[in-house]
C-alpha cells in the first residue's frame, strides 16, 4: 500500500469535509482514508488526511483526480519509506 495526502479547505463544515472525503473514497484504487491524525481535536489539524491506495495504482493520475474535487486544497503522493539496512562494519585489511 502507498499513501497520498490530502488537505480541505478551511471553509468546509464537517458536514461538507464528509462529503469532500466520500468523494475521495470514490477514487478507483482508494483503499481505505481517514484524518491524518484521528485524535485531532483542532479544525486544523482534522483538514489533513491520508488515503491508502493499491501498489499497483497510477499515483499521479489518481493525484490529479483529487485535487479537482471541489474542497480539496492539495494533494499528492507521501514519501515512500523503506527499512535502512545496517552498515555491517568491513574487516580490517592484512598488512
Amino acid at each position: 500500500m502507498r499513501n497520498l495526502l490530502f488537505t480541505l479547505g478551511r471553509e468546509l463544515s464537517s458536514e461538507q469535509q464528509d462529503a469532500v472525503i466520500g468523494q475521495v473514497s470514490a477514487v478507483p484504487g482508494v483503499r481505505s482514508l481517514g484524518p491524518l491524525n484521528p485524535a485531532a481535536t483542532s479544525a486544523a489539524a482534522r483538514r489533513f488526511c491520508k488515503a491508502e491506495v493499491e501498489d499497483a495504482a497510477p499515483i499521479e493520475e489518481m493525484v490529479a483526480r483529487i485535487q479537482n474535487i471541489p474542497g480539496v486544497m492539495s494533494a499528492g503522493a507521501a514519501a515512500q519509506r523503506q527499512l535502512i539496512a545496517p552498515v555491517q562494519p568491513t574487516p580490517p585489511t592484512p598488512r
